[in-house]
């Protein structure tokens, strides 16, 4: 089997890719990159399983997957030795977070005895997450098939913020900042499911591979400070995540080429 020199963690909107969602480019490059240096690629977004699998399946090389910050993982069948809890279009899929029916249930609650003002994900209509998001209507549909985690568009003041947030921790659940949402889960982050990649890729392959993480927002910032080195994209705010170490460089915006030439970089220099 093929030595895996390097783990690549990667978020995707405004890191892989741009707001154009160019996954064919995408996926070009993670084969290039794949190709030519000896690494697994693993694709690291608060998307769904189910739209993440469906930028995996234009790789010809196909990526490990971090879905719904961290909440699960997958690999594609045969890759590793060791199944999932279930298998999907030729992944094996693991949850390391919660059931999202006790997110629903616990932020149903928290709105009910709190008064917060935020909407969730799955109340947005269609054409409101498009609008948001800037994902084509075709692919708002996949964006609703959570199966650990719920993003809340907050719309309650800063302060009362921080009281929703100590309100999930009381039901055992998580908040992350994500570009435009907050996420609510059991626990689980990108870091994390980096960890655990990489201890499944020890296991079967005896070796450690060194992980660059590329990431652009604050849930991504565990998994860059958590790396041996960091590729790091300007938010949409134009400013870079301040990582807590010198080991990074930045990519002067978001995409394919932009994420390939970074990466390259990095790999010259390593």
């Amino acid at each position: 089997m093929t030595t895996t020199n390097w783990l690549i963690a990667t978020d995707l909107d405004g890191t892989l890719l741009d707001d154009s969602y160019p996954y064919l480019d995408a996926a070009r490059v993670v084969d290039e990159i794949q190709q030519n240096h000896p690494s697994t690629v693993a694709l690291a977004s608060s998307k769904t399983l189910t739209e993440m699998l469906e930028l995996a399946q234009c790789a010809g090389h196909r990526p490990f997957l971090i879905f719904e910050n961290g909440g699960g993982v997958s690999w594609p069948q045969g890759v590793l030795r060791q199944p999932g809890e279930r298998r999907v279009n030729g992944y094996e899929v693991t949850l390391l977070g919660g059931d999202i029916a006790d997110v629903l249930s616990a932020l149903i609650q928290a709105r009910a005895q709190h008064g917060f003002q935020f909407e969730r994900f799955s109340e947005l209509s269609d054409q409101r997450i498009a609008d948001i998001t800037h994902l084509p209507l075709d692919n708002v549909a996949p964006a609703r098939q959570r199966l650990t985690s719920e993003p809340v568009l907050w719309q309650d003041t800063p302060e009362r913020q921080q009281t929703f947030v100590e309100a999930m921790a009381a039901a055992n659940l998580t908040v992350t900042q994500g570009g435009r949402f907050l996420h609510v889960g059991r626990g689980a982050n990108k870091a994390r499911a980096v960890k655990y990649l990489r201890r499944k890729i020890c296991y079967e392959r005896g070796e450690r591979p060194r992980v660059l993480a590329c990431g652009d927002a604050p849930n991504d910032l565990e998994m860059i400070n958590s790396a041996d080195l960091a590729l790091l994209f300007p938010g949409r705010d134009g400013r870079y995540l301040h990582a807590t170490d010198n080991k990074h460089a930045h990519a002067p915006k978001a995409g394919p080429s932009h994420w390939l030439q970074g990466v390259q970089h990095i790999f010259a220099i390593a």
